[in-house]
């Protein structure tokens, strides 16, 4: 973090800027919409399963320790949506931590299968969002044998 000083728009006091690289500003970003929610750290884990661990070292700015890049963008990404910000915003924000392969490097296999884990997880905005599905009439056949089939013949 850097502090600079610049001159004030009002009288001539100066006025202190903290300047944070981009992983601290994710960082607090996500911090800040926690907080906005009213939400702990556990409360976070039990919705997006995430362990309260890898949400901290999030929180934390702190990439140590965290496991694959495709996974850590699955979590940001769910973070940002159980606090109620924006998904895009999260991943442009990570992108811009460049702690990994973007997702212009990643195949289109694995961004496809990022994505349908993401909107398959529980608390997802899309599972959130039934979709209606088509009826289909079925009919229903008794395929018990009928019941004069097992009087024995006289």
């Amino acid at each position: 973090m850097e502090r600079r000083t610049e001159p004030g728009n009002r009288s001539d006091s100066p006025r202190t800027v903290t300047v944070v690289d981009a992983q601290t500003s994710l960082a607090l970003w996500l911090r800040a919409g926690r907080s906005h929610r009213g939400m702990s750290l556990d409360d976070v884990a039990k919705v997006t399963k995430i362990q309260p661990r890898i949400l901290e070292r999030l929180e934390a700015g702190k990439p140590d320790g965290l496991p694959a890049e495709v996974f850590v963008r699955g979590f940001v990404r769910s973070f940002a949506r159980c606090v109620g910000l924006d998904e895009g915003e999260a991943l442009r924000r990570y992108a811009a931590c460049g702690l990994g392969a973007g997702s212009q490097d990643l195949t289109p296999t694995v961004r496809a299968l990022v994505e349908v884990m993401a909107d398959l997880a529980p608390g997802s905005a899309t599972a959130a969002r039934a979709t209606p599905r088509k009826m289909h009439a079925v009919e229903v056949i008794d395929l018990a044998p009928p019941a004069t089939a097992n009087v024995p013949a006289t």
